[in-house]
C-alpha cells in the first residue's frame, strides 16, 4: 500500500475524548509520527538546496572579481569560479 492510499485509510475511532481530540489506532498513530519527522527532514533538505540554489541564481554572484595570482597579477574570476561548486557540495553532504 503507497502511503497515499493509507493515508487516505486512516478512520479515527468513531468517537472522540473529551477534549474532542481523536482518537486513532496505535499503529496508525506511529505511521503518522515517522511521517511527520520524514518531513520535517524534507523541509531541512530543501531549505539547504533553496540557499545553494539562491548562491547560484544570484547576479551578484557571476560579477568580475580580481583575484591575484602566483604571479601577483590581477585575474578576473566570478565568485562561481572561486566556489567551484563547493556550496553545492555541502548542499548534497549534510544528507
Amino acid at each position: 500500500m503507497t502511503n497515499k492510499e493509507r493515508l487516505k485509510n486512516i478512520n479515527p475511532i468513531s468517537f472522540a475524548d473529551l477534549n474532542g481530540g481523536v482518537l486513532l489506532m496505535l499503529e496508525d498513530y506511529y505511521w503518522l509520527m515517522e511521517q511527520a519527522k520524514r518531513a520535517e527532514e524534507l523541509e531541512r533538505k530543501v531549505e539547504r538546496y533553496r540557499k545553494a540554489l539562491e548562491f547560484y541564481a544570484n547576479e551578484e554572484t557571476y560579477e568580475m572579481k580580481f583575484v591575484a595570482n602566483t604571479d601577483e597579477i590581477g585575474v578576473p574570476l566570478t565568485v562561481i569560479e572561486l566556489d567551484e561548486g563547493k556550496k553545492a557540495r555541502q548542499a548534497l553532504e549534510e544528507e
